[in-house]
């Protein structure tokens, strides 16, 4: 049973993470997305990129964790040409720590945890800690979602200022509760 539920979370966080490294590609280190489809409209994944990913928590110190990035990033590796790195804001101090993140333009930050409740989402995109995500960008690099949030029509709730912001959180498809959120920097 326990073996199970660790492969399931590990397929989650494949799943999440796919995107992800999808949706990091048009951010700071790329020309935009255009730069990271190719003509036949497939995605490019011949450069090898790696996604730093802000999460909120102490560094877990068991080496559970490496060994899991270690397997995650094999597969990351042979399916889209990437791999995960973590970057951790601790628990100790972990508001102030994680806005001061968000705001400080650090463009080696490619995913960031939010949430619109306890993380301040909607003030943090408001104080331009996140680029907006583009019709064309989700239906590249998250279709399912896309067609899925299009469907039920809840694209209105989750812009700011016209602009999509956040992927609403619900059963959606192609990523995991809160969504994924990267800089705009």
């Amino acid at each position: 049973m326990r073996k199970n539920t660790t492969v399931k979370r590990t397929l989650a966080l494949t799943m999440a993470v796919l995107m992800g490294a999808s949706l990091a590609g048009c951010g700071s280190k790329s020309e935009g997305a255009s730069s990271k489809v190719k003509e036949d409209g497939t995605i490019d994944t011949s450069s090898h990129e790696v996604i730093n990913m802000l999460v909120l928590g102490n560094k877990p110190s068991n080496g559970r964790c490496e060994e899991m990035l270690k397997e995650l990033n094999k597969v990351l590796t042979d399916k889209v040409n990437a791999e995960l790195e973590l970057t951790y804001v601790e628990w100790a101090d972990w508001q102030t720590q994680y806005n001061t993140q968000l705001l400080s333009g650090d463009a080696s930050l490619d995913i960031i945890t939010t949430a619109t409740d306890w993380l301040y989402g909607w003030e943090n995109a408001q104080k331009g800690a996140f680029l907006p995500l583009t019709d064309d960008m989700l239906k590249t690099y998250a279709p399912k979602t896309y067609e899925q949030v299009e469907a039920d029509g809840d694209w209105d709730i989750c812009k700011l200022d016209g602009e999509i912001m956040f992927i609403p959180e619900d059963n959606y498809t192609q990523y995991t509760n809160h969504g994924m959120m990267y800089r705009g920097d």
